[in-house]
């Protein structure tokens, strides 16, 4: 169930919006109006919950452009959707050189924002690729993947699973080889080896971005684990990387 941020100057959807979000029966909305307090506070709410996306309804000014600013710095890897009835050249600049990639707006919004949002989660970093997916979903493997999908990469481990399920962690490490045809230890290195791989090379983003999401303490925290994962430092393969691609 993906987790969606929805920042407006009501903290609910104007009239014309008011179904919107029924089109995503399964998705969690979390409501912010404009009058909370300061951005801190809006941190402290973004880093307690793993949000998939922020859907940007605010009208734009210093004040809200500050914000987008500063959610970017703080969570470069949350895509920020800007989201009104209309928006004029100069605004579409400024959100450009904010770093906003998608701004939906116009008479068509509602329906081009739902088909924008379905498309990345498609695509979106924090999904299990299918190889890791078990061949036969049942229950259990499919609360598996929503917890590892939905929850911060900081839970991924036996401990938070069980107490989600409510079954024990020796349950979990049993059901889990069956399912997933790998002990959960070697299922989270692959996973989070995968999930490296996708940030540096098709994303194309930086290390410094990306450590602090997969739950690393400091850039050479996250030297150190890769070095062990892929057998050679991050600079190594993004040198192989880009000479594969010259």
């Amino acid at each position: 169930m993906p987790r969606l941020l929805y920042l407006s100057p009501s903290g609910t959807l104007s009239p014309d919006d008011d179904h919107l979000f029924n089109y995503l029966p399964d998705w969690e909305i979390i409501w912010v109006s404009s009058e909370i307090e300061s951005f801190n506070e809006l941190s402290i709410l973004l880093k307690d919950q793993e949000i998939h996306f922020i859907v940007f309804a605010l009208p734009l000014s210093q004040y809200s452009l500050d914000i987008i600013f500063n959610v970017r710095q703080t969570l470069p890897l949350v895509p920020i959707i800007y989201y009104a009835p209309n928006l004029d050249s100069k605004n579409f600049q400024l959100l450009q050189r904010t770093g906003i990639k998608h701004c939906v707006v116009g008479d068509g919004r509602q329906l081009l924002l739902i088909q924008t949002l379905k498309e990345l989660w498609e695509n979106h970093w924090k999904r299990v690729p299918k190889h890791l997916l078990p061949l036969h979903e049942n229950d259990f493997s499919k609360k598996v993947v929503e917890i590892i999908q939905n929850e911060p990469i900081k839970h991924l481990n036996v401990r938070f699973i069980a107490q989600k399920l409510n079954i024990s962690e020796d349950q979990v490490r049993e059901s889990f080889k069956i399912h997933f045809g790998l002990n959960f230890r070697a299922f989270k290195q692959a996973l989070l080896e995968h999930y490296e791989t996708h940030l540096l090379f098709k994303k194309g983003l930086k290390p410094g971005k990306i450590y602090a999401a997969l739950n690393y303490q400091n850039l050479s925290a996250f030297s150190r684990s890769f070095r062990l994962r892929h057998g050679s430092s991050w600079q190594a393969a993004v040198r192989l990387q880009n000479g594969f691609l010259r």
